[in-house]
């Protein structure tokens, strides 16, 4: 699905991320942790064809990432809402945009409405939901345009812990029935562990430092496994090294 091959991204004199090599299958998800600064949002946003490589290449699917895709979908920290729009115009968005028939819309829209648990709120406005709610609405936005690859850049930052971990297990079901590929970007520990199958640790110079492949993912009672605090501190412990080692 994703193939990254010594990738490079420069800003003017600033190298911003180097030296990056990934392999994601189709089907698989992966989490990115790392220092602040260390480039992990670049790193996503030239998955998404935003930003492109100094060095190196990038591959989806077998064909070379040079602009935005379209079977790729992007949600990010702030839900990327229109405030002047209801719940419902901001999901069918891409689908108008893509001259998607008012027909089609209508039923493929109140679909996801519906097992995103969120029809109720389709006449609502921004302003007017909770974090929860508001990340759902993003969600519901992307999954109309059908992709096959999902970006995510720190998504659950702004919520509360107990509704950040009700969100990770509903993408988690998203995942399961929907095929999804799924890439995270996230500074925290215990989200890389819940929702990546692959986990790469950044350094503060913009390089991968380490792959850990997690065996546990999947299963929605891994919180409260001696496996899951041990894969965390394992992570914990990697991150810590990079503040003198590197």
């Amino acid at each position: 699905m994703i193939n990254v091959d010594n990738l490079k991204i420069k800003y003017n004199d600033y190298t911003a991320i180097k030296d990056i090599n990934l392999k994601l299958n189709k089907n698989e998800t992966c989490s990115i942790i790392g220092p602040s600064g260390c480039g992990k949002s670049t790193l996503l946003y030239s998955l998404a064809g935003i930003l492109k490589p100094s060095e190196g290449t990038i591959k989806i699917n077998n064909s070379y990432v040079k602009s935005n895709r379209k079977k790729t979908g992007l949600i990010l920290q702030n839900y990327g809402l229109f405030p002047w729009k209801t719940v419902w115009e901001n999901v069918i968005l891409g689908l108008k945009l893509r001259k998607v028939n008012k027909k089609e819309i209508e039923i493929k829209a109140t679909s996801i409405l519906k097992k995103l648990n969120i029809i109720r709120l389709r006449d609502k406005y921004p302003s007017q939901l909770s974090g929860g709610q508001s990340q759902r609405v993003a969600i519901a936005r992307t999954l109309t345009t059908e992709p096959d690859l999902l970006l995510m850049d720190e998504p659950f930052s702004s919520l509360d812990a107990l509704t950040r971990e009700d969100i990770q297990r509903f993408l988690l079901e998203i995942y399961n029935e929907n095929n999804l590929t799924i890439c995270l970007v996230t500074h925290n520990i215990e989200e890389a562990v819940f929702l990546g199958r692959k986990i790469y640790i950044m350094s503060y110079k913009g390089s991968i430092k380490k792959i850990i492949k997690n065996p546990h993912f999947g299963d929605l009672s891994l919180r409260q496994r001696k496996d899951f605090h041990s894969m965390c501190n394992d992570i914990r412990m990697i991150l810590k090294e990079g503040d003198t080692n590197d």
